[in-house]
């Protein structure tokens, strides 16, 4: 083989690699939902639920990957906290109506600094090889929030089920970073709900990015985690690390940020601090009310739960909090203890569980504490 013909391989398929976690995860959100209705699915029943004109839209905005969209207020929005993920947000029809997800990856580095046009045709050597009957439709030239991109469509069939879908992806480059809009349903309701994907795509802008990198205090080299989406910040001991919390697109008891100690001090990897953002308390007018409620739900679905003690004299990011102790049975590490600091903000429910095997629960409280105490809440405006 030439040399430049074996080079041009070589950097096909460097570049196809790099493009898996870009290309594939925006066309596989719409499976689950298409297996369940695929068989029933007809294009009378969205006709109301995909007229534009008289369908209400909601704008979302992304200020650290700098993007917002307007999507349908009847749609479910899934929003990745995965720093490490090129996921950004999913956007699924509602239920009753047809599968079908538009789904937002990138504002990352793209894989490498390259021409658009040599991007999509890496993506479309990786898609007829990663799925059967692979058809393009379309592929042209067009734009999203105001600089040039591609838009292909096509048919293709998934290997794990055999299913078949359509699809429409744009593709986008923007100050050396890669964005990938991926628009799937089945192919005989995708006419159906052009006209809505078609408004959310319009409206498709880049804003300026704001970015909140973790920080070093002073206070013993600890982190300061900061997540600008739900208002949350709050101090990481020394050595400690971080993960961002993956919640589902329908959940109202969203976990923001799950911290952990070394696991050299932790082998059982047992040990988590995890802040949560409640958006639904069962109560949200009293502290008391909302303790009571807890108590009472995980009396009832945790096993071995016993309370230790319970008081509504606690400090929240200096907010009136209450502080709740029990103890319960874990199937894998045996009896753990939990502290749980919970406030109500704004209609809002914030609070910070601890969890530990029982006999590592004191190690750990002291820097656990700190942790407590550290937590701002500042919601942001809208």
């Amino acid at each position: 083989m030439p040399k430049t013909s074996l080079s041009a391989l070589l950097v096909l398929t460097i570049l196809t690699l790099s493009l898996i976690p870009w290309v594939l995860p925006g066309i596989s959100l719409p499976i689950a939902a298409a297996q369940q209705n695929n068989t029933s699915v007809t294009s009378t029943n969205n006709t109301s639920t995909n007229n534009t004109s008289s369908t209400n839209f909601l704008t979302y905005s992304n200020s650290t990957n700098g993007i917002r969209i307007q999507y349908p207020s009847s749609w479910l929005k899934e929003e990745s906290h995965n720093q490490s993920s090129n996921d950004i947000v999913k956007f699924s029809a509602p239920a009753g109506a047809a599968p079908a997800s538009l789904n937002i990856v990138g504002g990352k580095p793209a894989p490498q600094s390259i021409p658009l046009s040599v991007y999509i045709n890496a993506s479309i050597y990786l898609l007829k090889h990663a799925f059967g009957n692979f058809t393009l439709i379309d592929s042209n030239a067009t734009t999203l929030g105001g600089i040039p991109a591609h838009k292909m469509v096509y048919t293709a069939t998934l290997p794990s089920s055999g299913l078949n879908l359509k699809f429409m992806q744009i593709f986008a480059i923007k100050d050396g970073k890669s964005f990938v809009i991926t628009f799937g349903t089945v192919p005989t309701i995708f006419s159906i709900y052009q006209p809505t994907i078609q408004k959310m795509v319009d409206s498709f802008a880049f804003i300026p990015v704001v970015t909140t990198p973790v920080s070093t205090t002073a206070q013993g080299g600890n982190k300061t985690y900061t997540n600008a989406t739900d208002g949350i910040a709050l101090s990481i001991p020394r050595g400690w690390s971080t993960q961002e919390g993956q919640n589902a697109a329908n959940a109202t008891d969203l976990k923001v940020v799950y911290v952990y100690p070394p696991i050299a001090l932790d082998p059982q990897a047992a040990v988590s601090v995890i802040t949560h953002k409640d958006t639904q308390p069962l109560s949200n007018s009293s502290l008391d009310g909302y303790l009571r409620e807890s108590i009472m739900f995980y009396r009832n679905i945790i096993p071995g739960f016993k309370l230790v003690s319970a008081n509504t004299g606690s400090k929240l990011s200096n907010q009136s909090a209450y502080t709740l102790t029990y103890t319960w049975t874990s199937p894998d590490t045996g009896m753990m203890k939990t502290l749980e600091t919970a406030m109500l903000l704004n209609g809002l429910g914030y609070y910070i569980h601890y969890n530990a095997p029982i006999q590592l629960f004191s190690k750990f409280l002291p820097e656990v504490n700190q942790t407590i105490g550290s937590l701002i809440v500042r919601p942001p405006s809208h």
